[in-house]
């Protein structure tokens, strides 16, 4: 097994594809997400078709993917990218 380096370990980081995912839950057709010591909430609508659309139980089916880069709902075959919905919300927030 591979030792990650401290060196690797902020490349990751720095290229965008390592998060710490906390926490997904869903209030009505919001996600709030908290990753990287932040929380996040998005419309469903705005970010995902298949979500709005899912019932509370496919909503509660997901992990998180590839050291916190996505999560995958796999009952509605959904996966987001994590880097994509935090580019979205700082978009959101500067309209």
């Amino acid at each position: 097994m591979e030792r990650i380096s401290e060196r690797k370990i902020k490349r990751i980081k720095r290229h965008g594809n390592f998060h710490n995912v906390e926490t997904i839950r869903f209030e009505n057709n919001t996600m709030i997400l908290y990753v990287d010591g932040k929380m996040f909430k998005f419309k469903l609508k705005d970010i995902s078709k298949r979500l709005y659309n899912a019932t509370a139980a496919e909503r509660g089916v997901y992990r998180v993917i590839s050291s916190g880069y996505g999560i995958y709902w796999p009952l509605i075959e959904e996966d987001l990218s994590i880097d994509g919905l935090i580019r979205d919300s700082k978009k959101l927030k500067s309209k």
